[in-house]
């Protein structure tokens, strides 16, 4: 637990500045090696059938994982990290709305909108799980995460591909809400340790 004149970790500002450099990396491949289909959101469905397909998996996929994952022991690691980090930062429920709207941006641009038309969406899913994994040290936990992430990262590439990238966006930022909203839910649930 931080001291208490310690200030907690900005989950805002640490999300807005790697939204920022994610965006930018994303534009930079794309000012590189062009677009294949013209733009990030040149292809796909229209843009309300997109926001309702992306709410309703993220939201239904974030339900059913916050639901099974904390019976799932690989997975650990992963929930120390996690609980480290909503110690220091203390998010609320904005913070982390913001947060996971961030992430369902940048990466998503990313990794379905500038990587995935050139590199393909295995590939690209790979990237995706290895750059979370970069995040952490080695350990069995945070390889089978890893290994979930690239997973998730195919799931989101293939509704990328049919739906179109505002969907996997949508379907990515909700995911993520609905999960963490569900982890600080069970963290105040959990008596501090002295």
């Amino acid at each position: 637990m931080p001291a208490q004149d310690e200030q907690p970790v900005n989950l805002i500002a640490v999300s807005a500045v790697v939204t920022t450099l994610l965006t930018l990396l994303a534009c930079g491949i794309v000012w590189y090696w062009g677009h294949p289909a013209g733009g990030f959101f040149a292809a796909g469905w229209g843009l309300g059938p997109q926001i309702a397909v992306g709410l309703a998996i993220g939201i239904g996929l974030g339900v059913l994982v916050a639901l099974v994952e904390p019976h799932i022991r690989l997975l650990e690691p992963m929930r120390h990290i996690v609980r480290d980090i909503f110690v220091q930062a203390r998010p609320s429920r904005l913070d982390l709305l913001l947060v996971s709207l961030g992430a369902g941006w940048g990466e998503e641009l990313l990794f379905r909108g500038a990587l995935q038309p050139h590199i393909g969406i295995w590939p690209a899913a790979v990237l995706f799980g290895i750059g979370h994994f970069l995040l952490t040290k080695i350990t069995w936990g945070r390889l089978g995460y890893t290994a979930v992430l690239i997973l998730a990262g195919g799931g989101l590439g293939y509704l990328a591909e049919w739906a179109g990238l505002l969907a996997a966006m949508v379907c990515h930022a909700f995911y993520d809400f609905v999960v963490l909203l569900a982890t600080h839910r069970a963290l105040q649930r959990i008596p501090p340790t002295p």
